[in-house]
């Protein structure tokens, strides 16, 4: 049977948190600069999987149109050693190749962004491919998995692994088995509690289900 694990990339792989609030406290327009860092965590991230203008909507005041020009050019300038992997990313992927498992990583970041993430923490060497919101429409639309799935017409087994509602809708309405990872951001609301969704902690948990 061949396999296909697609992974979120920020919240699921990557801890880009650091990185993100980093650049924020330099913008003019982040509306919560003055608050301590643990009230900014538990605000910015959970908004953080809506990627681009959607996300910097709900934490900055003024020309959204700028404020995103501006961020992103930041961005691709920013030093990225203040942010990490979760624990075990690099060893799961890697045991994923060797079960001759494709690996994918669909993000809402642009490309630019997510090849500067995914270049720096090495884990783009091994990937099958690599969607971003400049290739298809943002998560939760689900033309993202559905192009995956048809890149890989001899796969018969497909996983989703996000830590956000944007991913398990995106998986949903694709056809996909999700797997979300609670360690990550996470903006499951109530609506979501009485929902059977598998839930890992650790990424390496991935493996049981293959």
């Amino acid at each position: 049977m061949k396999k296909i694990v697609t992974f979120d990339l920020d919240g699921t792989l990557v801890d880009s948190f650091p990185t993100v609030l980093q650049i924020l406290n330099t913008m003019d327009e982040y509306i919560y600069k003055n608050i301590d860092y643990d009230s900014q965590r538990d605000l910015v991230r959970p908004v953080m999987s809506k990627g681009g203008g959607e996300f910097l909507s709900k934490v900055m005041k003024g020309d959204f149109d700028k404020i995103l020009r501006t961020f992103r050019t930041i961005y691709e300038e920013m030093d990225l050693s203040g942010e990490k992997l979760f624990p075990g990313v690099l060893e799961t992927i890697r045991d994923l190749k060797k079960m001759e498992v494709y690996v994918v990583v669909f993000t809402n970041k642009p490309r630019a962004l997510a090849m500067k993430t995914l270049l720096h923490h090495k884990i783009f060497q091994y990937l099958d491919l690599v969607l971003t919101s400049d290739d298809v429409p943002k998560k939760p639309n689900p033309t993202g998995l559905i192009e995956i799935r048809n890149t890989f017409p001899e796969v018969n087994y497909t996983v989703m692994v996000g830590d956000s509602k944007e991913d398990y809708q995106c998986a949903i309405r694709a056809g996909w088995q999700f797997v979300r990872f609670t360690d990550g951001y996470g903006n499951f609301g109530e609506e979501f509690v009485n929902l059977k969704i598998i839930e890992i902690n650790a990424i390496k948990n991935i493996l049981k289900f293959l």
